[in-house]
């Protein structure tokens, strides 16, 4: 009997382990060529647009009562000498606070392993002129453009169905009427970067939502937060 037993739960531990292995193997099929399944696809779409809202609350909200010359992408304290950007320029001293600051009440951005699937995964504002679809956004001064880097194709597609009514993927390039560029942006352990883009020129959307930036091998999501 004591065998017996000794027996069965060996098998049962080989039938956990097959199991994991199993779901393991499920879980991560497509992470190689960049692609999840479309019901994943329709999951992340809802928790990306429910980030999305949360972040544009909290933003309208310090944009309309607070009075600030500029919300910047980070988490830095309120300050009356902070350093505004306009397209690759910088102005100070400027009344600026972090959008994710402590005392905003708007949480950092969550980011999964499942919403890239290659180079460096991070949401983060591209502040530049902006033409969408041919036409200037707001006026010739930089936009605040949300961008979530590398994206799979299937999640891309699925956003621009929920965005556009089209699951149609467009591209992203410069044109030379813009004035430079600069972006902020957080990286996966919730750093803070930023980097100003020397180049005399703007940023150019088919369209806003999914697009390619390298003729269709990554994917980049583009969400208009501010004209100017």
């Amino acid at each position: 009997m004591r065998s017996e037993s000794g027996n069965a739960l060996f098998l049962i531990l080989i039938a956990v382990a097959l199991f994991a292995a199993l779901s393991y193997a499920l879980t991560n099929s497509g992470r190689g060529n960049g692609d999840i399944d479309k019901e994943n696809a329709e999951i992340m779409v809802g928790q990306i647009m429910g980030t999305i809202g949360s972040m544009q609350q909290g933003f309208m909200r310090l944009d309309i009562s607070g009075g600030y010359d500029q919300i910047l992408f980070d988490d830095s304290a309120e300050t009356a000498s902070g350093t505004c950007y306009d397209n690759n320029s910088t102005t100070s001293p400027c009344n600026t606070i972090g959008l994710f600051n402590s005392d905003t009440g708007v949480p950092k951005p969550f980011l999964k392993d499942e919403y890239h699937y290659t180079g460096v995964l991070s949401w983060g504002f591209i502040t530049t002129q902006t033409q969408l679809s041919g036409t200037e956004l707001g006026t010739t001064a930089a936009d605040d453009i949300l961008r979530l880097s590398y994206m799979p194709k299937t999640l891309c597609e699925a956003l621009n169905k929920k965005l556009n009514g089209s699951a149609t993927i467009g591209s992203v390039s410069s044109y030379a009427a813009g004035t430079g560029w600069s972006e902020a942006w957080m990286l996966e352990d919730e750093t803070f970067g930023l980097y100003l883009g020397p180049t005399d020129s703007g940023m150019a959307l088919d369209n806003e939502g999914c697009v390619t930036f390298d003729g269709g091998n990554n994917f980049d999501f583009y969400y208009v937060f501010k004209e100017r």
